[in-house]
């Protein structure tokens, strides 16, 4: 048998903060896309809350991460309940806004057998102000994923002057990826992490100039880019990691980049080794990819290791580095 507490206890005792959306999201499966100003029929729908940075505070809480998240939502009811359900996870929402005369943002999201698609409505969320920015120094880690962008450009200036800085994680996302205005500003962050679309939107094909380039703005800069059933890469400059996929039955893959990050963004928080913390990013968003909704299949830590067995893996891997969060035997 396996204790995992000593892990537990090391996740608890990184305070994280999570920046971006917050939103309730519409799930529709849809057998059949209809023609233009046509019908089709709903065959599955579920009303549930997300948004990043939602997505992303939930799972860090699950893993048993000391989280909180930063972001806007109206003085209405689904402002209220999302608010509620975060709290009921063991999320700190003491950092959220609520904006009066602004509704709470909400997500479409149409699963057809051939495609899916996010229809976003921001509301709330483009209101955040950025004179919040400085809440960033009571924390380790900082997740950062779609705030407005003024408030990003703040953000990012506040860490660039202050003399002692969070590590800082940022998925852009697909809202921020193609923006000229990302790919000035990448190396702001110690980590980004990005799906394969999103690289090459925000940075064309990643190469070892690139990565140098990167590296001498921001010392030991790191890209991630997350490829579905291909696992993920790890790149810096000089070095490339790579991380297999771990085999799920596809539900719903909405949220499934907001599991890995938020894993990645723990371990890696703990100064993990970068394999380990790639793999159990993937193994996060393979458990998350299994439910109808961005949440419903999140695992929690015992989940995340005994799904896939990993926990003769992760031990040997945490012994071979001395670390003193390993799993111990009981």
């Amino acid at each position: 048998m396996h204790s995992l507490e000593p892990l537990k206890a090391a996740l608890a005792a990184k305070r994280l903060l999570v920046i971006g959306g917050l939103n309730v999201d519409q799930h529709l499966r849809v057998d059949e896309r209809p023609v233009d100003d046509g019908s089709a029929r709903i065959s599955e729908y579920e009303l549930g809350f997300g948004g990043h940075a939602g997505n992303c505070a939930v799972q860090l809480a699950r893993l048993g991460a000391n989280v909180s998240v930063l972001g806007a939502v109206g003085v209405d009811a689904d402002g209220e309940a999302l608010e509620a359900d975060l709290e009921s996870c063991g999320v700190n929402t003491s950092y959220i806004c609520r904006l009066d005369g602004h509704h709470t943002g909400r997500v479409v999201i149409p699963t057809f057998p051939d495609c899916r698609y996010m229809l976003m409505y921001r509301g709330a969320n483009e209101e955040l102000d950025p004179d919040l920015v400085h809440l960033v120094t009571e924390f380790d880690a900082v997740v950062l994923f779609d705030p407005p962008l003024r408030f990003a450009e703040a953000l990012l200036d506040f860490l660039e002057r202050g003399p002692a800085r969070p590590r800082l994680y940022w998925n852009p996302g697909g809202l921020l990826a193609n923006s000229p205005w990302t790919r000035t500003r990448l190396a702001c962050a110690d980590v980004v992490i990005m799906n394969r679309v999103e690289t090459r939107d925000a940075v064309g094909a990643v190469n070892e100039s690139l990565l140098e380039r990167l590296s001498q703005q921001r010392r030991g800069f790191r890209l991630i880019e997350t490829m579905g059933r291909e696992g993920s890469r790890l790149h810096a400059a000089g070095r490339t990691t790579a991380a297999a996929s771990y085999a799920a039955k596809v539900i719903d893959e909405t949220g499934a980049g907001d599991a890995f990050t938020a894993a990645f963004a723990a371990f890696d928080a703990l100064d993990f080794d970068e394999l380990v913390s790639l793999k159990l990013a993937n193994a996060t968003g393979a458990c998350a990819i299994e439910g109808l909704g961005a949440r419903v299949a999140q695992p929690d830590l015992a989940t995340l290791i005994s799904r896939w067995n990993l926990f003769a893996e992760l031990s040997a891997l945490l012994l071979s580095r001395g670390s003193y969060v390993g799993i111990a035997a009981v």
